[in-house]
């Protein structure tokens, strides 16, 4: 057992919970039950819309598997193929049988099975590995499937701070309202771009380290599966297997990789960040466009009057506080006129106009002064 991918996907959550709860947030304002449903649910049906049912049934209990599951154990399996060897050695092919019935790897038992009927080692290699192909190949979709859903994740986001945008805009006459609407509308965002890298991606990773090891544990089998059937010395099997394989399985799996590179499936690499271009213009433009509609829906009245004030008195003009509404007359001996007259009561501050008189000056006197 090996719950080292579980417990990383758990501990990544709770730091994003605790990070959210020092910066002054709450966890409630994120674990809201429309984007999660939109994000999650979303994603497994479209994820699920590409495969049979069998395969999806498969998948999930990878994922599963691939939570609490570790790397297979190399060191019983070089003890069993040693002690098949020695058997073989000592008593030849068939008095493998009363062993292979307790065997628990399959392609060991089936290998073994081979080669006591007296296949042959051309034949039993080719039959072993068409079917170490089939089970890799299997593996892979598994891992695919999940890396799929990497990528849709991060869209159905997309989708629901769009959904959250429709929102925002029919509700533009409240103007109270449209800052919890906005925080609402990033909330599927963030579960999108969380669930693909904080638990698809990882979980993907995990399956597809997990095929790797088990496509070269299968190379181990076959290579010892025809040194016993051509009668080697268990030592020199031991030998040969343990050469396949790193010192170290876990910590040095690419040398692994390299000792199997003959017949390692290749596959192309995919472009899962395809959405990364689109996704980040998208939410710039909403962000941009929340920050506006946020903006123009807080007016502060009484800042907004005293700037009009200060402008007023800045231009000469008289502020006329009657009513408790602020209007703009003309300063004392100015020229302009006014459609309304204001009360006689209403009480006004002159403003005198501190704006010197300017008279214009000819071009000769200009130049009498510079001299």
């Amino acid at each position: 057992m090996d719950p080292i991918t579980l417990i990383g996907i758990v501990v990544a959550f709770v730091i994003v919970m605790v990070v959210l709860t020092l910066e002054g947030g709450s966890a409630a304002s994120i674990l809201l039950i429309p984007p999660m449903l939109l994000v999650f649910g979303g994603t497994l049906f479209i994820g699920a819309a590409g495969m049979s049912f069998g395969l999806l049934i498969a998948s999930i209990k990878a994922a599963g598997k691939a939570l609490v599951t570790g790397p297979p154990k190399y060191n019983n399996l070089m003890e069993t193929l040693v002690d098949c060897a020695n058997i073989a050695r000592r008593d030849g092919l068939l008095s493998l049988e009363a062993t292979v019935n307790d065997l628990e790897n399959p392609l060991l038992r089936r290998g073994l099975e081979l080669a006591i009927d007296g296949t042959d080692p051309q034949d039993l290699s080719r039959i072993l590995d068409a079917e170490l192909h089939s089970e890799t190949v299997y593996g892979n979709r598994h891992a695919k499937f999940f890396t799929d859903m990497g990528g849709y994740a991060p869209t159905i986001g997309i989708i629901g701070t769009i959904l959250g945008l429709v929102t925002v805009l029919g509700n533009l006459g409240n103007p109270d309202e449209l800052g919890g609407l906005i925080a609402a509308a990033f909330v599927a965002a963030m579960w999108g771009v969380l669930s693909a890298n904080v638990f698809w991606l990882p979980l993907a990773n995990k399956i597809k380290l997990l095929n790797e090891l088990h496509t070269t544990q299968g190379e181990v089998i076959i290579e010892g599966i025809l040194a016993i059937q051509a009668g080697a010395n268990p030592r020199m099997v031991e030998r040969r297997l343990r050469a396949l394989l790193p010192t170290d399985v876990m910590r040095d799996i690419e040398k692994a990789a390299e000792a199997m590179a003959r017949r390692r499936i290749e596959e192309e690499p995919e472009n899962h960040e395809r959405w990364l271009i689109s996704y980040a213009d998208m939410v710039t433009l909403l962000f941009a466009l929340f920050v506006l509609l946020f903006a123009i829906s807080q007016v502060n009245q009484k800042k907004f009057d005293e700037v009009s004030k200060s402008l007023a008195v800045a231009f000469g003009q008289v502020v006329n506080l009657s009513d408790g509404n602020m209007s703009v007359l003309p300063a004392a001996g100015d020229n302009a006129t006014l459609n309304q007259t204001p009360p006689r009561d209403a009480p006004s501050v002159v403003v005198p106009n501190i704006m010197p008189k300017l008279s214009a000056v000819s071009y000769t006197h200009l130049r009498a002064h510079e001299t």
